[in-house]
């Protein structure tokens, strides 16, 4: 979902749609966890604190987290989802995989479908997600990122040097900060660089991937074709939900 918190704030509040938007507790200090399109075109990020993001947005509005709302709203979409899909699974509250294999023959293609699921969310509750296809989970969620908001990015084999190797290695899922730091270190600054590694730089890749260095590499030249999607994973585990985020100001609301 693009801006999750923010999108669910303004389902509940259309006044807030296009306006600058914060999701964060109401103190200078307090570190925002959402926040609008319209604050970030202006330069604001996540996970910036409050009062740099008013400098940038200096009448931005600021909205405590609410955990039930949100928890609700990514229940309903989750359930929506899963009329396509029983192949479905949480990668976080706003964001799913889906196996969507075995429906081809009803569309003439992915894009197709992707438009019906985005008119259907669209519809109900007015907010807007981005979809990410391809044939791995990895490469779809990459994807996922590329065309936002609103957005249908579709990666198969031959577009990875378009889509993906130019992107810099903190795009790389699984990358970290601490680990991209250490690969900039030895100047890997783009996932087409760790797709092409070779000779002397190999071996001190190896020495920071270990015996996860072919992964890596499998991963970014998009090599795995067998990247199930578990839909069996318990919905709303522990980790679905960010832990950076405190959530405040709970209150029931119907979603239908």
């Amino acid at each position: 979902v693009d801006s999750f918190f923010v999108a669910a704030e303004t389902w509940l509040r259309p006044e807030l749609k296009d306006k600058d938007v914060a999701i964060s507790k109401k103190k200078a200090k307090s570190v925002v966890c959402a926040l609008s399109y319209s604050a970030k075109e202006k330069g604001a990020k996540v996970p910036m604190k409050l009062y740099e993001v008013q400098k940038f947005c200096p009448n931005i509005i600021v909205i405590e987290p609410n955990h039930n709302l949100y928890e609700k709203l990514s229940r309903k979409i989750y359930l929506l989802l899963k009329k396509y899909s029983i192949k479905i699974e949480i990668g976080s509250i706003d964001e799913w995989y889906l196996d969507v294999t075995h429906l081809m023959n009803k569309y003439s293609n992915p894009r197709d479908l992707a438009v019906v699921i985005q008119k259907n969310i669209l519809k109900k509750w007015n907010i807007t997600v981005s979809i990410g296809i391809s044939y791995n989970k990895f490469l779809a969620k990459i994807s996922t990122d590329l065309n936002k908001p609103f957005g249908i990015t579709i990666t198969e084999k031959e577009d990875i040097p378009i889509n993906i190797w130019p992107l810099p290695i903190d795009k790389y899922i699984g990358i970290g900060k601490s680990l991209s730091t250490k690969l900039k270190s030895i100047n890997i600054l783009t996932i087409e660089d760790l797709a092409k590694v070779n000779g002397n730089k190999k071996i001190l890749l190896k020495e920071i991937l270990k015996n996860k260095l072919d992964q890596y590499i499998d991963n970014a030249n998009g090599n795995n074709y067998f990247d199930d999607v578990d839909f069996n994973k318990k919905y709303y585990s522990q980790s679905s939900i960010g832990h950076q985020v405190t959530f405040e100001n709970n209150y029931l609301i119907d979603l239908d």
